[in-house]
């Protein structure tokens, strides 16, 4: 069952990080990240993209963020080596 979303030729789910919700497929209701889109990758990566997803979440189900948003700066790649 592919529940309607979209894979690359490689068998990658297709789940772009530039939208109104990061990592969102072409599924509205399925958010994905991690080795399912990227393929093997270093674990830095896979928290990133699960900081970043946690947010598309939290914006498609329109939760406030209780005051708590990390800055883009703490979202970046580098500030989790």
């Amino acid at each position: 069952m592919d529940y309607g979303i979209e894979t690359d030729i490689q068998g990658r789910v297709k789940a772009p990080v530039q939208c109104l919700y990061p990592h969102q497929t072409s599924n509205p209701n399925v958010i994905a990240g991690g080795d399912r889109v990227r393929g093997s990758d270093l674990v830095v990566t896979a928290i990133f993209e699960g900081r970043q997803a946690a947010e598309g979440i939290m914006r498609y189900l329109d939760v406030g963020f209780s005051g708590v948003r990390l800055p883009d700066s703490a979202l970046s790649k580098q500030s989790l080596t």
